[in-house]
């Protein structure tokens, strides 16, 4: 079964906690990442979940979860957009990703609160991935 959520988040405990209680209580099946290049690497399957979890900060050297963000829409992301934070969304790049449909999930967040979200968006989601894209856009 391939993923259905993808996770990008640069602590890999908190990415690897994230997937396991996913797994655990809603049987969702996620890929987790950790940088935009990783994301760029496994992109036909990123480009084919129903949800991408993203951290908005990736760490001082690579670049952030909002550069992730353009990349996947730039690249056709069909699916829903969350920003996993726990500084301020007042920056104008965030802004102009939220004005885009993408939701700011603030941390701390309970495991509850964390799945309610979940379980609203995934169902919502299904119908339109059928027809997701299978490889990445071709340049001409």
């Amino acid at each position: 079964m391939s993923a259905m959520v993808t996770i990008v988040d640069d602590n890999s405990e908190l990415r690897e906690l994230l997937e396991i209680l996913l797994k655990s209580e809603m049987g969702v099946p996620c890929l987790g990442l950790a940088s935009l290049s990783e994301v760029q690497a496994q992109a036909p399957e990123v480009l084919r979940t129903q949800i991408a979890l993203l951290d908005i900060n990736l760490g001082p050297f690579d670049p952030d979860g909002i550069s992730v963000c353009e990349w996947l829409r730039e690249n056709d992301y069909r699916g829903q957009i969350f920003f996993l934070t726990g500084h301020a969304a007042d920056s104008p790049r965030l802004q102009r990703a939220i004005a885009t449909g993408v939701r700011v999930l603030e941390k701390p967040l309970t495991a509850d609160e964390f799945l309610s979200v979940l379980r609203q968006a995934i169902p919502a989601q299904g119908a339109d991935m059928e027809n997701a894209p299978a490889e990445l856009p071709q340049s001409p």
